[in-house]
């Protein structure tokens, strides 16, 4: 089952930095890291990925604002170091690293089963 681990930060210069990952799990060769930014000011070249990780996707709106998505090529990474990425004007900017792995659960015997998630993971429901 996939899980993800977050890590997000933001700022208003014309160095966008990408977080190291919270590293949930660290040291596995199955991690895959997606990043995102969002900046005001769609003029600058937000769309250069951080080292390590491929431009996916590219949305703006003329003159206001303009975000991003990388990630990391399904690369096998075994964790995600703090990127910068200079642009060209100083503006507000929020990016995000997210950790995707897979999560192993203890083995149940007797066949059949489903997945358990806490009631806070679920919504209220048990599955």
């Amino acid at each position: 089952m996939p899980s993800i681990a977050l890590s997000q930060i933001s700022g208003s210069n014309n160095v966008v930095i990408y977080p190291a990952n919270a590293q949930y799990k660290t040291g596995l060769g199955d991690n895959w890291y997606i990043g995102g930014a969002i900046q005001l000011n769609s003029a600058n070249s937000l769309e250069t990925a951080p080292t390590g990780m491929a431009n996916v996707s590219v949305e703006s709106s003329s003159g206001v604002w303009k975000s991003v998505l990388h990630d990391t090529n399904a690369s096998q990474l075994s964790n995600w170091a703090s990127t910068n990425v200079s642009v060209t004007t100083s503006a507000v900017w929020r990016t995000f690293v997210a950790q995707i792995f897979e999560v192993t659960g203890p083995a149940f015997g007797g066949g059949g089963g489903g997945l358990i998630l806490p009631r806070s993971m679920s919504g209220g429901y048990a599955a």
